[in-house]
């Protein structure tokens, strides 16, 4: 290798010479990189919430990156900070995926908790075509939107705006507002199942 120390020694090698010689493809050199930061970027998880198999996964996703991206680096002595970012990017991007997983979950739930509690009133002037639109357009809706519509409108008592509020994570006064936004996306999906 050209300008390295001798193989062997990785552990004292400095960054730069550990991301040049990770650069060439030696095995030993990434071991040693891998070693040296695997701490870091599991910290990181830890810090951003994430544990288990999240932790694990975000790892393997961060030095996946690391290998394709590791060119990019200008100066290998700023290892340390870029992979800081990069893992960071990676907690934020995962938790979206994450996050949009539950989601999906939510609406799932929603529509069949819906129908299983026959939330809609069976006799329906409208026929049961109106109400299966109904169902799916809500299905459609955000999760936030399927609860706050839900609770408002098919839950038995009905929760007071305070409640829904809390159930939310908002605050009582943003509920009215909300709805609004709600229902206004809930009266586009059925305008544009209707159109179709």
């Amino acid at each position: 290798m050209s300008g390295l120390p001798e193989v062997g020694g990785e552990e004292s090698w400095s960054d730069g010479e550990l991301i040049s010689a990770c650069l060439e493809n030696n095995e030993p050199a990434w071991a040693e990189l891998i070693r040296r930061y695997e701490r870091l970027v599991r910290s990181i998880a830890s810090s951003r919430g994430l544990a288990g198999h999240d932790s694990a996964d975000l790892n393997q996703l961060v030095w996946t990156q690391v290998y394709l991206q590791l060119s990019t680096l200008r100066d290998g002595d700023s290892f340390r900070a870029w992979l800081s970012t990069l893992t960071k990017n990676a907690c934020y991007h995962l938790g979206r995926k994450r996050q949009r997983i539950r989601h999906r979950e939510t609406d799932r739930y929603v529509l069949s908790d819906l129908e299983a509690r026959n939330a809609i009133a069976p006799y329906d002037p409208l026929g049961a075509e109106a109400q299966t639109r109904l169902l799916v357009a809500i299905a459609e809706l955000p999760s936030r939107c399927q609860i706050l519509i839900e609770q408002l409108y098919f839950t038995q008592p009905k929760p007071t705006y305070r409640q829904v509020g809390e159930l939310l994570g908002v605050a009582e006064g943003s509920v009215s507002a909300l709805r609004d936004r709600c229902l206004k996306k809930l009266f586009k999906l059925l305008a544009r199942d209707l159109a179709a």
